[in-house]
């Protein structure tokens, strides 16, 4: 296998890499050690496994469960149900099915709107990050005009948030017909057929883009611990 680091490399590692469990297999004394680096895994939201073959011997009322040849114990940062999980896999899939369908008129009439407001594309294109940290293409209506990405150094001092976050009320890069379907989220509907492919959910946190993820502190990254979602608290409590 690739030796990418050693165990004190692990928070560097963490951060840089896709990762969605830690298995823990190294005879150590130090239960400190291994506290640490479930702790660093809860933090960060991911789960930890960690190979107890080499403590059992010298400890009493361990609950092993069986991998293989190996005994394990797995430590599960959030609420874990299959069933719950396949539950809401299937409302997402069938109310993104549905709202596909209805939303017909929206597919053909927005489009129209953004090529007459602003010359380009009518739909927007951009790299998020999802679960765990996995980079995927979520689609929106174009908002801004062309070429806004290239725009965001000189609004950079209107920033409106603390943090890694970016936002501006009134972004001076908008078009009229941005403006109307933001302020109606309109813009988010090709989100749908995010949900569809299973990038993101009808409900969750936020999906950022990796500027953002760079300048998080370790518990910020948490919230990549689930899958990234169409509408959250942002939306639903101020919209902020």
């Amino acid at each position: 296998y690739k030796v990418i680091g050693l165990v004190d490399d692990l928070p560097q590692i963490l951060e840089a890499n896709v990762i969605d469990t830690i298995f823990f297999s190294s005879g150590t004394d130090s239960a400190r050690q291994i506290r640490n680096i479930a702790n660093r895994c809860e933090m960060i939201g991911i789960d930890f496994v960690l190979d107890v073959s080499t403590l059992l011997a010298r400890t009493i009322g361990v609950s092993a469960e069986p991998l293989e040849d190996i005994s394990t114990i797995l430590f599960r940062p959030l609420p874990y149900s299959p069933e719950k999980l396949f539950l809401k896999r299937f409302i997402d899939l069938i109310a993104s099915s549905m709202l596909i369908a209805l939303c017909t008129p929206f597919w053909i009439a927005i489009p129209i709107l953004i090529r007459r407001d602003s010359p380009g594309r009518a739909f927007y294109v951009q790299e998020r990050i999802g679960k765990h940290g996995r980079p995927f293409r979520m689609y929106k209506f174009r908002t801004m005009v062309q070429g806004a990405d290239k725009m965001l150094e000189n609004v950079m001092h209107l920033n409106e948030m603390d943090g890694p976050v970016f936002k501006i009320k009134e972004d001076p890069r908008l078009t009229r017909t941005g403006k109307f379907l933001r302020r109606t989220s309109l813009d988010e509907l090709p989100q749908l057929f995010n949900v569809f492919l299973g990038n993101m959910s009808l409900v969750g946190p936020r999906p950022p883009i990796m500027k953002e993820v760079l300048k998080y502190r370790p518990w910020q990254r948490k919230r990549l611990s689930v899958t990234q979602g169409v509408t959250c608290l942002w939306q639903v409590t101020g919209r902020n």
